[in-house]
Formats: structure tokens, sequence, C-alpha cells
């Protein structure tokens, strides 16, 4: 997606914001405290290890410096938006980075909600004709597996390959395999797949990341040969394309093992950046997003639920009803206890018989008087509260 000129591109960046903040996500900036020297200089020493070619970018080894610690620490799920320049050499062009970051929630949801909020963003954007390439990487015994398989092929074959490859080979065979894949190399198509030796639990895993595209009508399919480097990605991998350009808006993906650098203990992370092109030289400014108090509190109980939620979110969103939900409580009580902790006076249960019926019952918190109310007529039943 290109943007022409300076102004559409702060006009993007307070969409992005603005989508981005309703679905959970804060701004970088309001953690920025929690950085210290030891996280930097953790953040430094990983991404020695990383290239351009890993789409490794740097706003999410940042965020990761700034986040993962907090995670681990309040065992509380941390969303964050963020975005830098990057110019593009000789031209007057730059390409703004914007960046959604999930950290401390190990299920599927966390891969489900980025890639529902990017595809809000570009919506708010108007890009509407998306689609979703996904995979999976596998956990890290699955990637040892596809990497040794695939490294013996390239091995056995490495009289037909390009130099390029044939060099990576001696060090990385994942850098072969992208080199054969950039190349669409006659080879890489009989190259084995991370498809084929992923684990039971990275197929169930991968297996409810494609429900929830199901179930949220996103355009998708699953793109065996998409792949990540293994000391970046784990499991689930992503790219949206504009239909009608072809081109790639953003690409993402399931990062637990990239954080095992920042103190040795493995800490769940998924994330993504948009990318946009436009002409000007100055830095857009951070949009300044103000957050009514929520009026509702969207209560999840159980995959079901989650599932359709999505569906209902993004109504709320639309019809600006101020709302909030959390990713990382699954019970009744823990998620009813926020909701009063936050002052809100309404929530809206979905639990699994809810989901099957297309409903939720909206709970008057002081009165504890409650409805059962269709999915389609919720956000009318809300605004006349």
């Amino acid at each position: 997606m290109e943007i022409a000129t300076q102004k559409n591109a702060q006009e993007f960046l307070r969409n992005a914001a603005g989508v981005a903040s309703y679905y959970g996500f804060s701004p970088i900036s309001t953690i920025a405290e929690t950085d210290t020297p030891e996280r930097k200089s953790a953040g430094a020493k990983l991404s020695s290890v990383l290239t351009a070619d890993d789409h490794a970018s740097a706003e999410l080894l940042h965020a990761a410096t700034l986040c993962i610690e907090r995670a681990r620490q309040k065992e509380k799920p941390v969303l964050v938006y963020h975005f830098t320049l990057v110019p593009l050499r000789n031209s007057r062009m730059q390409t703004l980075r914007f960046s959604l970051s999930v950290f401390g929630v190990k299920k599927s949801i966390a891969e489900a909600l980025v890639m529902k909020t990017a595809i809000a963003i570009f919506e708010e954007n108007g890009v509407t004709d998306t689609h979703v390439r996904v995979n999976s990487m596998g956990d890290r015994d699955s990637s040892l597996r596809f990497l040794r398989e695939a490294g013996n092929y390239l091995k056995k074959n490495a009289g037909d390959i390009p130099l390029q490859s044939r060099e990576a080979l001696k060090t990385d065979v994942f850098r072969a395999c992208y080199h054969l894949k950039k190349k669409n190399h006659p080879i890489w198509e009989d190259t084995p797949k991370p498809m084929e030796f992923l684990s039971d639990k990275s197929r169930r895993h991968l297996s409810e990341v494609v429900e929830y595209l199901e179930t949220t009508d996103m355009s998708y399919e699953i793109d065996t040969s998409l792949i990540g480097h293994h000391a970046y990605y784990s499991d689930t991998i992503f790219e949206i394309r504009n239909n009608e350009t072809g081109e790639t808006l953003c690409r993402g993906g399931r990062c637990d093992e990239l954080t095992r650098a920042f103190g040795g203990t493995q800490t769940p992370l998924v994330g993504t950046t948009l990318l946009y092109t436009f002409k000007g030289a100055r830095t857009p400014a951070q949009p300044r997003i103000r957050m009514r108090k929520p009026k509702v509190y969207l209560i999840q109980l159980g995959f079901e639920a989650r599932l359709r939620s999505f569906a209902v979110i993004e109504a709320l969103r639309k019809a600006n009803i101020p709302l909030s939900f959390s990713l990382g409580t699954d019970g009744l009580r823990e998620q009813l206890d926020e909701a009063l902790a936050l002052g809100i006076p309404y929530v809206a249960i979905v639990g699994q018989r809810e989901a099957l019926d297309g409903t939720a019952l909206v709970r008057n918190l002081e009165t504890q008087a409650q409805t059962a109310v269709p999915f389609a007529l919720l956000t009318d039943h809300l605004k006349a509260l």
C-alpha cells in the first residue's frame, strides 16, 4: 500500500493508532520507563544475529526489550504498538513501519488478534481486498527436524543449486532455503517443507489459527512454502497481501524462541509490522488517541466464544461503542472482577452456549439484571443503555 504524501502518512498513522487502541494495544511510550541498559544490551546482541532478510523489524526487537520483563513479572499480556521511519536510499521516499506486538499469550488468540487488528487498520485506510497467507515453522524440535532433512536434501543436490545458496548451506540451512525460495528455483519445489515435520501440538495450534481466520471471514490460504528464520519465528508465520496490487502489506508471526535471548526464559510473543511508503522528509507526529471510558466489558468463555467475539468487537468498534476485554483471562470470576475494578457498568458475556446461539448476555453490574441479546442487535442494544 503506497501513501503518496506526508499528509496521508499522518492520516494513516492516526487511523492505525485508533484501531490498535480499540483492540487493546497501547503506545510503546507508555512503558518506556521500564527500558534499562541491560535490556538494551540484550536487544543489541540479538539483532546482531539477524538480517533484513529475516524480516526482523527493529521495532519488534525494541518492543521486546521493553515488554518481556513486564509480561514475566505481572503474568499478564502486554499489547503495544509503535512506529518508526526508514528513509529509502537515494530517494525522497520513506517507509513508515507500524508494529503490533502481543507479549505473554500462548494461545492462538494472539495471532488472531494481531491479524484482525492489522486487517482492520488496512480497511480503515481504504484497503478492503486483503488476503492472508499462513504457515507454521513448528516448535523448536519441529524446526530442527526440518533443517536436518532440508539440509540433507540440498547437500545431495548441491551441484544443481546456485552458488549463493551453496555457500549459505555451509553455515545456515535456512538461509540456503530462503535464497532458493526467493529465486523460485526448481530445487525449492522438492525441498522438504516445515509443514511436513510439525509436532501434534504445533498442528493443533495452526488448526486453531485457521479456525479464527474462517470464523472472521478473512480470505486466507495455507502456504507451505512460506518460511521465516528458525532463530526468529516459531509456529505461526503469516503475510497479508493486497489482492488488487499483489503487494505484501505486512509479515509477522509467533516469535517465542526469540525471547530466550532476554534472560534465557521463553516468553510468548506474536507480532507484525505494517509497511507504508510515502513522499516527505518530516516524521509524522505521534497521534493522540483519546479513549473514552469503556461502556461494556466483553467476557469470553472458551475457544468457541473467542472465535465468535472478533465479529462482535469489530461491530462495536464501527459503532463507536467504548469496549474493554482481556486476552489472558479465561475464567468468569476473573473477568467480572476486572470489569468491576475498571468501573465498567455493563458486561456482555459470551460462553460456549451463547457462541452457538449467536447471542450475548448483557448484564448490568449494579442491578445484576441481564438480557440475552442476538449479536445482530447488540450494538443497538448497547447504544440504548
